[in-house]
This record gives structure tokens, C-alpha cells and sequence, in this order.
């Protein structure tokens, strides 16, 4: 797999981009790994005593999300559910009707037209994925 583990400063610069973006202050202790593509993966400690050069492997721990070209995070489903709980900020609720639309692929319409960036959505007590947000859809 092409990319690279993150160093200390580097994790800080995610995790700052978490706070400004979601509200998220939790600590997350991970080794974090960036493809060439941008993807954020979190893996277990113990994994970074793995020699990996030696594996042949095209992917390993969970997808968390991207660092998008704007400097911007796009959470996966289960970024979403890590950070969800703990988010102070840009966390939209919806309603049945609309988790219905969402599942089927098609766009949500919500009442505040002025919402822009990326919201985690959220369901009752489910966090369901992080969605992109213009004008309204």
C-alpha cells in the first residue's frame, strides 16, 4: 500500500482539522496511515511493530475518512461514528423520510439553506456517514 504512517506532528495537524471542523477534542490513540490518495486509515498500536515492506498487502485498518483538496476532512461511515458522539458542531439531525433518501442514494433537502462543508448525519442515536452540504442539499 502507497502512503505513509503519520508522524506525531502530523497526527496533531488531523486532529487539529477534527477540532476545527467537527468540535472533536477526544484523543484517539491510533497509528494513523495516509495513502498516496489521501485516505485516512486508523490501525491498532500494536501494528507498528509489524515490518510491513516485507507484506504484500493493499490495505489494512479502518477507512476513516479523506483529507479532501480544501483542507477538509470527509469523514467515512465509521470515522463518522468515532467522531459522531464526541462532535460539538456541524452534526445534522434528520428525520425518517430523509435517512430513507439518503440510504437510496438521492439527495436530502433540510430547512436551512445556508448550511455549507461537510455535516456528520445523524439518526436518533446512529450516525450514518458524513454528507456534503450547498444551498440546502
Amino acid at each position: 500500500m502507497n502512503g505513509k504512517f503519520l508522524k506525531a506532528k502530523e497526527v496533531k495537524k488531523v486532529l487539529e482539522l477534527l477540532e476545527k471542523q467537527w468540535g472533536f477534542t477526544k484523543k484517539l490513540d491510533y497509528v494513523w496511515f495516509l495513502s498516496n490518495k489521501q485516505n485516512l486509515y486508523i490501525v491498532n498500536r500494536e501494528f507498528a511493530h509489524v515490518d510491513v515492506s516485507t507484506l504484500r498487502i493493499s490495505s489494512f485498518g479502518m477507512y476513516f475518512g479523506e483529507i479532501t483538496m480544501k483542507n477538509d476532512v470527509r469523514l467515512s461511515i465509521e470515522g463518522s461514528q468515532f467522531v459522531g458522539a464526541h462532535a460539538t458542531k456541524h452534526v445534522l439531525e434528520l428525520d425518517g423520510e430523509q435517512v430513507r433518501q439518503w440510504m437510496y442514494g438521492n439527495d436530502v433537502t433540510v430547512a436551512d439553506t445556508l448550511l455549507q462543508g461537510f455535516y456528520i448525519l445523524k439518526h436518533d442515536t446512529y450516525y450514518l456517514g458524513c454528507g456534503s452540504c450547498k444551498e440546502g442539499v
